[in-house]
């Protein structure tokens, strides 16, 4: 698996949590993005490991 994929998805997951930190109240696009984001997430560390 490729560093840039990884760097990718961290910078992403980065950039929603920080969204959501400063929306306590989310919109369904957010929330479904940040459900997707979490979801590759895990997906790689499962790839890594």
């Amino acid at each position: 698996m490729p560093n840039t994929m990884m760097l990718f998805y961290w910078s992403l997951y980065q950039l929603l949590r920080h969204q959501r930190f400063h929306h306590p109240k989310p919109s369904e696009l957010q929330r479904n993005m940040m459900q997707k984001a979490l979801e590759q997430l895990a997906l790689l560390v499962k790839l890594i490991k």
